[in-house]
């Protein structure tokens, strides 16, 4: 109820300085309405900075969800220009920060010598993993995500193999 009663009195505060100047008009001694018409002016003030604010926030959300939306149809381009508008907007953004560097390195395919350090290091982890050695596989699989930082596939890994690790020490302990 009382955000519906905003905008009525966002309406009024105009109508209201104007009738302190009449109050003015008839009475220049009166004290009581030049302070009056200066606190409408700051809630005015006030309320449209709020304005200002809110609709940056919106701007802000509306830009970098278009990132996101380009970032995933593969527009790599056009997500970077979007999130560098988002950081105009908000410059500690970490997620349009993050959206810029994952569209960056997508644009740039690793060299055939780094996916075959990441083949190497995936085989590697997959038989510790195999052993149920799951420190020592999380250990080489996050040298992978230093090559190559966004592969969804090795973060998964590493999820299972801490999910894994986690209730191998529950049945220890247990």
């Amino acid at each position: 109820l009382p955000a519906r009663r905003t905008p009525d009195i966002a309406g009024r505060l105009p109508e209201a300085i104007g009738k302190w100047n009449i109050v003015l008009m008839i009475d220049p001694e009166n004290a009581e309405a030049p302070d009056a018409i200066e606190r409408l002016k700051r809630s005015i003030d006030s309320m449209s900075r709020d304005y200002q604010e809110a609709n940056r926030q919106l701007e802000t959300i509306d830009l970098y969800n278009r990132a996101v939306t380009a970032l995933a149809e593969g527009r790599y381009e056009e997500a970077i220009t979007l999130a560098r508008k988002v950081l105009q907007l908000d410059p500690d953004h970490a997620e349009a920060k993050e959206l810029i560097t994952m569209a960056e390195r997508r644009m740039q395919p690793l060299s055939d010598e780094q996916n075959e350090e990441i083949r190497t290091l995936f085989l590697e982890g997959y038989r510790y993993f195999e052993q149920k050695e799951y420190v020592n596989a999380m250990a080489i699989w996050s040298k992978i995500l230093d090559i190559d930082p966004f592969n969804e596939s090795i973060r998964k890994n590493i999820e299972e193999a801490k999910q894994r690790l986690k209730k191998l020490e529950t049945n220890e302990g247990g």
